[in-house]
């Protein structure tokens, strides 16, 4: 079924209101708060923020990752910006289309966006794997969150932050039928381009994964895999490995990331 979206009409604080029941008094029992990385599945995104009715600077919650709260008091919301600007001291936690960022906040009045239908969670979750058109098993082009091919080692489309236990995140994820890959698994694959193709590595792009069972380098510094295609990386990046001149092993720590995971067997 494919998702719905609704924004509503007014503007809430978190703390005066209970969230889903607000969405289910205004839209009705099959709506909930919209899942963020539902909206960026979106193909025609200009398109669809007509039929939505988006408000150019406004604010509108949201969840991430099935989750309302980002830490503390702080709670999710996007601001739909069209020009790309956000204001001083945004916390940029994900950004989409060059129009939508992904914060977090508290006390502040924002608008609530609402879906119904399957969303990529409900999908992802699922016991038996998707099935393609002849029948057979197969995988959505956006279902990177399930394990499979390459020896079950995936890129998620989640992503993760280092102040959680990410070994316990992953596990709970993924009913712990998959666990963070490891440096070495990497490096036993034969054909790494294809993998980072088959994965839509983009040049940049990083993701938390584990070196000799070890998520830290030290105390604060978490291990990291970086996708240079061009072999040139950032000013000052401490490169502890590397694999074919495209994918470098680093070490930091604050960033969220996705995470680099493969299939308990």
């Amino acid at each position: 079924m494919r998702q719905e979206f609704r924004a509503t009409l007014g503007a809430y604080i978190e703390s005066d209101i209970n969230m889903e029941e607000a969405v289910r008094y205004e839209f009705g029992p099959d709506f909930r708060l919209a899942e963020w990385n539902d909206i960026k599945q979106i193909r025609d995104i200009d398109r669809w923020i007509v039929s939505t009715k988006l408000i150019p600077g406004r604010k509108y919650f949201v969840q991430r990752n099935g989750r309302f709260i980002q830490s503390g008091n702080r709670v999710y919301f996007f601001l739909f910006s069209p020009n790309g600007r956000v204001p001083a001291g945004f916390l940029v936690h994900d950004k989409f289309a060059g129009k939508f960022f992904l914060g977090s906040w508290y006390g502040d009045y924002c608008h609530i966006l609402a879906s119904k239908g399957e969303s990529y969670r409900d999908d992802m979750r699922r016991d038996d794997p998707p099935r393609g058109d002849n029948g057979s098993e197969g995988r959505g082009e956006n279902d990177r969150n399930r394990p499979g091919e390459w020896g079950g080692i995936r890129v998620t489309m989640d992503r993760y932050s280092d102040r959680v236990d990410l070994n316990e995140q992953i596990r709970r994820d993924f009913r712990s039928k998959c666990e963070i890959a490891d440096w070495e698994d990497l490096k036993r694959i034969r054909d790494i381009d294809e993998w980072a193709f088959a994965n839509k590595l983009q040049s940049g792009q990083t993701a938390f994964i584990a070196r000799n069972g070890k998520l830290k380098y030290s105390n604060t510094r978490y291990y990291f895999v970086h996708y240079a295609p061009n072999g040139k990386l950032p000013a000052g990046f401490l490169v502890h490995e590397k694999i074919g001149g495209k994918l470098f092993l680093g070490s930091w720590s604050g960033v969220e990331r996705p995470a680099i995971v493969k299939e308990v067997r």
